[in-house]
C-alpha cells in the first residue's frame, strides 16, 4: 500500500469528528484496524467511514428531517451504530446542538417526534442548547463529554 491508502490518528479523528483519544481507544480495543509504526499508530484508510452516515438510507432520511425541523448547528451519531454493535432491535441515537437562542420549541422532543412521523425506524432525539452542551462536556462523565469521546459528528447540509 502507499502512503496515501494509510491515515494518521490525528487525521481519522479529523474525518470522523472525534478526538484522537477516541481513535485510539477504538485502537486498542480492536474497533479500529491499525498497525503501530515506531511511536504512532498509522490506520489503513479504507477502513475509516463516519458510521454509516453517507450509507445507511434510513440514517440519512432521518438526518434530514430533523435538521428541517430544528436547524441544529451540528448533530452526532452515538450510540450502538457507532460502536459496531447494532442488531435489529437497536434504535439510532442523535444528539442535536442548536444554538442558544433557539425558542423553546426547538429543543423539546415533540418537534421530532412530529418530523420522524410515519418512519419505521426506532430514534432517541437529545435536543442541547450551545452553551450547555459545551459547559457540561467539560465534565468527564457527563453525555455531552462521552458523545464527543465516542460517538459521530455527521455532515450537516
Amino acid at each position: 500500500m502507499a502512503r496515501g491508502d494509510f491515515l494518521s490518528v490525528p487525521e481519522v479523528a479529523e474525518i470522523l469528528g472525534i478526538t484522537r483519544q477516541a481513535v485510539l481507544k477504538r485502537i486498542r480495543t480492536g474497533k479500529l484496524e491499525a498497525t503501530k509504526v515506531g511511536r504512532n499508530y498509522v490506520v489503513p484508510a479504507i477502513t475509516v467511514h463516519r458510521g454509516g452516515d453517507d450509507t445507511d438510507p434510513m440514517l440519512v432520511e432521518i438526518v434530514r428531517r430533523l435538521v428541517e425541523a430544528y436547524r441544529p448547528d451540528r448533530v452526532y451519531l452515538f450510540g450502538s451504530s457507532v460502536r459496531g454493535d447494532r442488531s435489529a432491535w437497536s434504535d439510532y441515537d442523535l444528539l442535536l446542538v442548536v444554538p442558544d437562542d433557539a425558542t423553546d420549541d426547538r429543543v423539546r422532543a415533540r418537534r421530532a417526534y412530529e418530523a420522524l412521523w410515519g418512519l419505521d425506524a426506532a430514534v432517541d432525539v437529545l435536543v442541547w442548547r450551545q452553551s450547555a452542551f459545551d459547559r457540561r462536556a467539560q465534565v468527564p462523565t457527563s453525555l455531552p463529554a462521552t458523545v464527543l469521546r465516542e460517538g459521530v459528528r455527521l455532515r450537516v447540509a
